[in-house]
């Protein structure tokens, strides 16, 4: 385009990979990884919680190298919840920005 670059009127960083790129925002790409990683250490400290209570340092000698009760409590028990809820919930928030676009929703929209 003559060389001359598109103002969006936000900060925007140029991803290209094998043929492939895309202008991501960086704000967005901010919120993205902070939500990620409260999600992570939310998902995590939950498997501390229950009805045989587990501190963050057993919790994570369980998921390294733990063996014994620990172990089954955290990794047969807790995680599949956890990573349940995850994927739930990410499929739950998915399918709430198909449907608000669909049905052209403002709330979907910037302002």
């Amino acid at each position: 385009m003559n060389g001359k670059r598109i103002d969006f009127g936000y900060r925007t960083r140029s991803l290209r990979l094998r043929g492939v790129s895309a202008r991501v925002p960086v704000c967005l790409a901010v919120v993205t990884a902070v939500l990620a990683a409260t999600a992570v250490v939310l998902a995590l400290s939950g498997l501390a919680f229950g009805e045989y209570p587990l501190s963050i340092t057993q919790v994570a000698r369980a998921l390294t190298a733990g063996e014994g009760f620990e172990r089954t409590v955290v990794v047969e028990w807790r995680m599949p919840v956890a990573v349940a809820a995850v994927v739930f919930g990410a499929m739950l928030g998915i399918g709430g920005a198909i449907f608000q676009s669909v049905t052209r929703t403002r709330s979907a929209h910037r302002m």
